[in-house]
Protein backbone atom coordinates (compact mmCIF):
# COMPACT_ATOMS: atom_id res chain seq x y z
CA UNK A 1 0.00 0.00 0.00
CA UNK A 2 1.71 2.92 -0.91
CA UNK A 3 0.00 6.98 -0.03
CA UNK A 4 -3.38 5.23 0.91
CA UNK A 5 -5.47 4.81 4.03
CA UNK A 6 -6.52 1.27 5.08
CA UNK A 7 -8.81 -0.07 7.32
CA UNK A 8 -7.09 -3.12 8.87
CA UNK A 9 -8.60 -5.69 11.32
CA UNK A 10 -6.61 -7.74 13.47
CA UNK A 11 -7.62 -11.27 14.50
CA UNK A 12 -10.70 -11.05 16.77
CA UNK A 13 -10.78 -7.46 16.95
CA UNK A 14 -14.30 -6.83 16.53
CA UNK A 15 -13.55 -3.45 14.73
CA UNK A 16 -11.22 -2.33 11.68
CA UNK A 17 -8.59 0.09 12.60
CA UNK A 18 -8.07 2.95 9.86
CA UNK A 19 -4.19 3.69 9.74
CA UNK A 20 -2.23 5.85 6.61
CA UNK A 21 0.43 4.48 4.54
CA UNK A 22 2.88 7.06 3.14
CA UNK A 23 4.44 7.07 -0.96
CA UNK A 24 7.01 4.16 0.18
CA UNK A 25 4.10 2.26 1.77
CA UNK A 26 5.44 3.33 5.21
CA UNK A 27 3.03 3.18 7.86
CA UNK A 28 2.26 7.42 9.26
CA UNK A 29 2.34 8.16 12.52
CA UNK A 30 1.84 11.90 14.55
CA UNK A 31 0.31 14.48 13.05
CA UNK A 32 -0.74 14.02 8.98
CA UNK A 33 -2.21 16.34 6.88
CA UNK A 34 -3.46 14.89 3.70
CA UNK A 35 -3.63 16.35 0.23
CA UNK A 36 -7.06 18.65 0.92
CA UNK A 37 -5.17 19.92 3.97
CA UNK A 38 -7.25 18.32 6.46
CA UNK A 39 -5.24 17.29 9.71
CA UNK A 40 -5.93 13.94 11.21
CA UNK A 41 -3.51 12.94 14.52
CA UNK A 42 -2.01 9.05 13.80
CA UNK A 43 -1.37 7.34 17.28
CA UNK A 44 2.52 7.34 17.91
CA UNK A 45 2.67 5.89 21.11
CA UNK A 46 4.69 2.50 20.89
CA UNK A 47 2.49 -0.88 21.26
CA UNK A 48 -0.42 -2.16 18.90
CA UNK A 49 -2.22 0.61 18.64
CA UNK A 50 0.82 2.32 17.00
CA UNK A 51 -0.57 4.19 13.75
CA UNK A 52 -4.43 3.99 14.57
CA UNK A 53 -5.96 7.23 13.68
CA UNK A 54 -7.55 8.65 16.63
CA UNK A 55 -10.93 9.59 17.04
CA UNK A 56 -12.91 11.97 19.46
CA UNK A 57 -11.27 14.08 21.98
CA UNK A 58 -7.41 14.13 22.03
CA UNK A 59 -5.01 15.03 23.85
CA UNK A 60 -1.69 16.19 22.83
CA UNK A 61 0.49 16.15 26.29
CA UNK A 62 3.70 17.68 24.49
CA UNK A 63 1.21 20.73 23.69
CA UNK A 64 -0.55 20.51 26.32
CA UNK A 65 -3.50 20.89 24.35
CA UNK A 66 -7.14 19.06 23.77
CA UNK A 67 -8.44 18.89 20.03
CA UNK A 68 -11.57 16.95 18.59
CA UNK A 69 -10.96 14.67 15.82
CA UNK A 70 -14.25 13.68 14.27
CA UNK A 71 -15.87 10.37 15.13
CA UNK A 72 -16.78 9.40 11.50
CA UNK A 73 -13.84 10.72 9.42
CA UNK A 74 -10.74 11.67 12.11
CA UNK A 75 -9.88 14.83 10.73
CA UNK A 76 -9.46 17.84 13.23
CA UNK A 77 -12.44 19.48 14.11
CA UNK A 78 -12.58 23.49 14.04
CA UNK A 79 -14.63 26.56 14.85
CA UNK A 80 -17.75 26.20 17.00
CA UNK A 81 -18.81 22.42 17.23
CA UNK A 82 -21.82 20.96 19.14
CA UNK A 83 -20.84 17.89 21.29
CA UNK A 84 -23.24 16.19 22.51
CA UNK A 85 -25.65 18.75 24.11
CA UNK A 86 -22.85 21.28 24.52
CA UNK A 87 -21.04 23.65 22.12
CA UNK A 88 -17.14 23.89 21.89
CA UNK A 89 -14.46 26.18 20.13
CA UNK A 90 -11.49 24.78 18.44
CA UNK A 91 -9.23 27.00 17.35
CA UNK A 92 -9.91 27.75 13.21
CA UNK A 93 -6.49 28.76 12.24
CA UNK A 94 -2.79 28.69 13.92
CA UNK A 95 -2.33 32.45 15.54
CA UNK A 96 -0.94 33.83 18.61
CA UNK A 97 1.02 30.69 19.46
CA UNK A 98 -2.40 29.04 19.26
CA UNK A 99 -2.19 26.05 16.79
CA UNK A 100 -5.20 25.21 14.39
CA UNK A 101 -8.01 23.16 16.40
CA UNK A 102 -6.92 23.66 19.85
CA UNK A 103 -9.51 23.90 22.49
CA UNK A 104 -10.22 27.28 24.11
CA UNK A 105 -10.70 26.62 27.98
CA UNK A 106 -11.17 29.19 30.64
CA UNK A 107 -11.43 32.24 28.44
CA UNK A 108 -13.14 34.18 26.17
CA UNK A 109 -13.55 33.24 22.28
CA UNK A 110 -11.87 35.52 19.74
CA UNK A 111 -15.76 35.97 19.24
CA UNK A 112 -16.57 37.04 22.63
CA UNK A 113 -18.30 33.70 24.45
CA UNK A 114 -17.09 32.54 27.13
CA UNK A 115 -16.20 28.90 27.89
CA UNK A 116 -15.64 26.87 31.29
CA UNK A 117 -12.34 24.80 32.51
CA UNK A 118 -13.75 22.03 30.39
CA UNK A 119 -14.07 24.12 27.15
CA UNK A 120 -18.05 24.17 26.91
CA UNK A 121 -19.57 27.51 26.35
CA UNK A 122 -20.95 29.14 29.48
CA UNK A 123 -24.70 29.76 28.60
CA UNK A 124 -25.78 33.31 29.55
CA UNK A 125 -29.02 33.07 31.96
CA UNK A 126 -31.88 35.60 31.60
Amino acid sequence: MKDQWANVKYGEAGQACTYHFNEEGIMDYGWYMDAQGEWYYLNEEPGPDFGRMIVGWYFDAKANKWYYLNEFTGGMATGWQKLGKDWYYLNPTSREGRPMGTLYVNEITPDGYPVDENGKWIRETP
